[in-house]
């Protein structure tokens, strides 16, 4: 017995500190659900107490459907935090996010806009830095810019139409999301740094959009980690220091392509080059670090964002094949071929931007709200009273799925933004998928150039077809995972060796194409192919030599010609070589290319491997081939293909007969 008081006594202490600690976390809870001065505001108790809730959903990726679900429980201003406010309403717009007479325009919420480079952008500043940066990045979206990038949007859009050819031919199946993160990274990295990613030239995502992807599936995490007590503690504990380092190398990269942009001195006109001409004044010119900062933000804002509304507007139109066969008709009926199709020639296309418009309200890309804070002393917003440091803003999946504003807010219907009596009380005044006021989306016009471009010219050159297990593809998660592939793992294509073959040759030819020299069309004239091997077996089995002319730093696309696997060399094609031109392979290399007198032979970390005689390759890293020293292909490797060759597939993709006999 007195063991026992003991013991007692020994554990009261803690069961009193226990005992407090409880009652100060549910005292807290009570404060926040009935006695907080945002407890006026209708919204779940539980969500009003504690930020579990909604650090919950947003880990989850289910905010936005959570916001809609409880908007339509609760009405047009619901509190979703002790300290949150969501809104679903018209007058809300310019509540928060416009200037108005006699009131403060709402700052950014600090965290959620805290630039990853340490430097302020166009998207990651305060009101008065925004103001100063948006003058001068304003030039490069003007409607003169536009015009002087279209040619440059038109080259990976028209890459895109001859990749998917590629797969049209094979009767392949294909992930049509991939394909236009393929297009869009490409082409806003070109129009940022001066360079495209290669993304749609080596079919696989360049490593800075993989850190992109990444950067953009941890953000949520950061954000909800800033919501609770040592947050960032347990962040590092889950997610190890991995996300910081590549966000570090994605800035290092950047800085780099940037800089690098800036030392060719063209006149080019891409971003950087209007954003350092036409300046008002010296106080708006950026500084490196700023336009390094800028070009980052560009690309994060104007890839994935274009890609997801495409995306989802292929989506609806596979679902609603009335829809696509109305706007096949269109611009079928348009155009009488691929190389009319242009931003003056679609401007008269009504039904093609209804089509956008709907994909808008249907998939918005940023199906959440862009928060704001209240600042000191509160504000009005919608007649009623905010506290100061309250978080504010408008939830668009919930505000245009609503039945309060669209009729029939789940049908895709473009005839609603065509004047369609049906759908005349739509209140389109909550349409506001680019947001309002002084901080709008600077880059509008050309996401809906290059939305307009590609869509168009993707269905004038082919039609598409739903494969069954994507029909549920709109179920998927937002923030914490990167917007699943449509289509994504739903089935597998075998493709018999030869007909592969035949599709990657076609795939090399346009490469050649694409480089108008002499050389690469002498080339392409004179190489007679048999087969190519994947490139992911190239990628683990070898490394790459590139080449490079003395004289020109950018140098020319490398020749594919041999492989080394397993110890024994493998023949790719036929080869015939140019006139002035030799092959050879580096060492262990797996590739063979083309030594032509004056080219400089480096390998992929730009160690300098010799120089090109026109013979042979003057270098102790290497050994000359002859063309005759060609070997046939082998079994063993007939047979590794065979193995490798599954093709994890999307959707059905077939040439339109019409336009393509």
């Amino acid at each position: 017995m007195a063991r026992f008081a003991l013991a007692v006594i020994m554990l009261h202490p803690l069961i009193t500190i226990n005992g407090v600690f409880l009652a100060a976390v549910f005292g807290y809870m009570f404060y926040n659900a009935y006695l907080h001065p945002l407890s006026k505001y209708p919204g779940p108790k539980l969500w009003a107490a504690t930020m579990i809730p909604s650090v919950m959903s947003i880990i989850r990726g289910d905010m936005a459907v959570d916001c809609k679900r409880l908007h339509d429980q609760y009405g047009d201003i619901v509190r979703i935090s002790p300290w949150e406010l969501s809104y679903r309403n018209a007058d809300a717009w310019k509540d928060i996010y416009a200037h108005r007479t006699g009131h403060t325009l709402l700052p950014k919420e600090p965290f959620f806009y805290s630039p990853v480079s340490g430097h302020p952008n166009i998207v990651f500043s305060d009101h008065a830095t925004h103001a100063r940066i948006r003058r001068t990045v304003a030039n490069a979206f003007s409607e003169k810019a536009l015009r002087q990038q279209e040619d440059l949007i038109k080259v990976h859009i028209d890459l895109l139409m001859q990749r998917l050819n590629e797969i049209a031919d094979e009767k392949m199946s294909l992930d049509i999301v991939m394909w236009y993160n393929f297009c869009t990274f490409d082409l806003i990295g070109d129009l940022s740094l001066g360079q495209a990613f290669g993304c749609l030239r080596n079919s696989e995502l360049h490593p800075w959009v993989r850190m992109q992807f990444l950067l953009n599936q941890s953000f949520s995490f950061f954000m909800t980690a800033s919501m609770i007590p040592f947050g960032f503690k347990l962040f590092d504990l889950i997610l190890g220091n991995g996300v910081l380092k590549a966000r570090d190398e994605h800035v290092k990269l950047t800085d780099q392509a940037v800089k690098r942009r800036l030392a060719t001195k063209t006149d080019r006109p891409d971003f950087l080059y209007f954003m350092q001409r036409d300046i008002g004044s010296e106080g708006d010119r950026l500084s490196v670090d700023e336009l390094v900062s800028n070009a980052g933000a560009l690309i994060s804002a104007g890839s994935e964002t274009t890609a997801t509304l495409l995306s989802g507007a292929t989506y609806h139109l596979l679902r609603n094949p009335e829809v696509m066969d109305k706007l096949c008709r269109e611009i079928r009926g348009t155009f009488k071929s691929d190389e009319e199709i242009n931003t003056v020639t679609l401007s008269g296309l009504k039904y093609l931007q209804a089509v956008m418009e709907e994909a808008l309200r249907c998939y918005p890309p940023v199906p959440t709200g862009l928060p704001r804070i209240v600042p000191k002393g509160g504000e009005v917003l919608l007649g009623k009273y905010v506290p100061a440091n309250t978080i504010v803003s408008v939830n668009n999946w919930a505000s245009y799925q609503s039945a309060k504003f669209f009729k029939d807010p789940e049908k895709f219907v473009p005839e609603r933004w065509m004047g369609d009596t049906r759908y005349a009380d739509d209140d389109r005044k909550i349409f506001q998928p680019f947001s309002v006021g002084p901080r709008v989306c600077l880059g509008r016009n050309l996401a809906y150039m290059e939305m307009r471009l590609i869509l168009a010219k993707v269905l004038y050159n082919f039609d598409l077809h739903l494969l069954p297990k994507s029909n549920n593809w709109m179920d998927q998660k937002a923030l914490v995972k990167v917007q699943p592939w449509i289509f994504g793992n739903v089935h597998q294509a075998k493709v018999p060796f030869r007909e592969l073959a035949k599709q990657v040759i076609r795939h090399f030819l346009v490469l050649l194409e694409q480089r108008e020299t002499k050389l690469f069309q002498t080339m392409r004239d004179e190489l007679s192919i048999d087969a190519k091997k994947p490139k992911e077996m190239f990628e683990k089995n070898g490394q790459q030599v590139l080449i490079r002319p003395a004289n020109d730093p950018s140098g020319c696309d490398l020749l594919v010609m041999m492989w080394r696997f397993g110890g024994k060399m493998y023949n790719m094609r036929k080869f015939e070589a140019p006139h002035g031109c030799v092959p050879f392979a580096a060492g262990d290399a797996q590739y063979l290319h083309m030594a032509s007198e004056g080219l400089d032979i480096r390998d992929n970390s730009g160690r300098f491997l010799g120089t090109g005689n026109g013979r042979t390759v003057s270098t102790s890293h290497s050994q000359s081939l002859s063309a005759s020293a060609l070997d046939p292909l082998s079994e063993e490797f007939l047979k590794l293909w065979e193995r490798e060759s599954d093709t994890t597939v999307a959707a059905a993709l077939s040439k339109n007969s019409r336009t393509n006999p």
